[in-house]
């Protein structure tokens, strides 16, 4: 039960920081999870690349994470979460 009960903080607690972004930050986080690049994501979005790294440290500042694959790694925790819980 300790385990149930560490998972559900851990969820709780990653769906607080991810209502911290702004609907840019969530779809840069986005393309993260896609495995984008930024070059990548400054190309479909008509931005520079130097918009995008702004961008990225913004998420990763906000999300409290020191790396893109912490950030990755906590929005899945978020959304494994939901959809065992929603079942």
């Amino acid at each position: 039960m300790a385990v149930s009960g560490r998972r559900h903080v851990q969820m709780l607690t990653a769906r607080r920081r991810l209502q911290r972004l702004s609907v840019q930050e969530r779809a840069v986080l986005r393309d993260l999870i896609a495995r984008r690049s930024v070059r990548e994501i400054a190309t479909a979005r008509v931005v520079s690349d130097s918009t995008v790294r702004s961008q990225v440290k913004a998420v990763l500042a906000k999300l409290e994470v020191s790396s893109q694959l912490s950030a990755v790694a906590l929005a899945h925790t978020a959304g494994r979460s939901a959809r065992t819980h929603a079942a």
